[in-house]
């Protein structure tokens, strides 16, 4: 594989993992504020 092709695949790889995680965070910061504040969920 060539370089050039190498660093695509990571770079998109890289950038695949750090939606998933962003995206996981974001639901979970979701629920845990959910039940921090309850009374605002109105």
């Amino acid at each position: 594989m060539e370089p050039l092709t190498a660093f695509i695949v990571l770079c998109t790889l890289v950038n695949v993992l750090l939606l998933t995680v962003i995206i996981r965070l974001r639901k979970h910061a979701k629920k845990h504020l959910a039940q921090l504040m309850p009374e605002r969920q109105r």
